[in-house]
């Protein structure tokens, strides 16, 4: 959590996970840099490379920060008001590459002229959609998984009759077919986790907020 927050992971209860939302690398499609490891080159020689982030301190510069960080070189962040924004910056020029998350670029790099072009993932295996884009770990660098996951928690005290209600809906739903396809469709990787498996998911990535994303900014 961060410091100050007006609420605990202890206050809410773990329904499901619905998705799991993988970083990737990106930089315009009439980029120089075809491959990560090009764009990594550059960041090194030139040690001032921009890239656009949806915030201070937020998800995607967290992604770029493990990735200078594993890659070894510096780069400059520039904040934007959010992944929309830091997006439109790339594709302006504004910036020379980004980190954002799957669903966010899928329309972007795709169809008769794709505006942009993912380099690299945070994952431990290539995506689905794009078999061709290494993982970072193939490269040398970040090897762990990293993005966001969409989560639905309730209230802590909710009886467990309503949570294991919600639990089950939730399952069905996310394997009914005409919600497969809407989310195939759009980009997005279904990722069921039941309200255990949630729970085990939060724990995992508070360590990971304290054990390495703390380290990231330090001063």
């Amino acid at each position: 959590m961060q410091p100050g927050s007006t609420f605990a992971v202890s206050d809410v209860v773990p329904v499901c996970n619905q998705l799991s939302e993988t970083g990737v690398v990106v930089v315009r499609a009439d980029s120089p840099w075809k491959s990560l490891k090009e764009l990594v080159d550059a960041c090194k020689a030139k040690g001032n490379l921009r890239c656009s982030t949806n915030g201070v301190e937020a998800s995607n510069h967290t992604a770029a920060q493990l990735l200078a960080t594993s890659a070894g070189f510096k780069y400059k962040a520039i904040p934007y008001g959010g992944t929309a924004d830091q997006l439109l910056a790339l594709r302006q020029g504004e910036v020379h590459f980004s980190c954002a998350k799957e669903a966010d670029v899928a329309p972007l790099c795709s169809g008769d002229k794709p505006e942009l072009r993912i380099l690299g993932v945070f994952n431990t295996a290539r995506l689905p959609h794009y078999p061709d884009v290494p993982t970072l770990g193939e490269l040398g660098y970040y090897k762990e998984w990293y993005g966001s996951a969409r989560a639905l928690v309730l209230p802590k005290g909710t009886p467990q009759e309503i949570v294991d209600f919600y639990v089950d809906a939730f399952r069905k739903t996310m394997q009914d077919p005409a919600c497969v396809e809407a989310h195939n469709k759009a980009g997005m990787s279904l990722d069921f986790k039941d309200n255990k498996q949630l729970a085990e998911l939060i724990a995992a990535q508070e360590a990971f907020c304290r054990d390495v994303v703390s380290k990231l900014y330090k001063k």
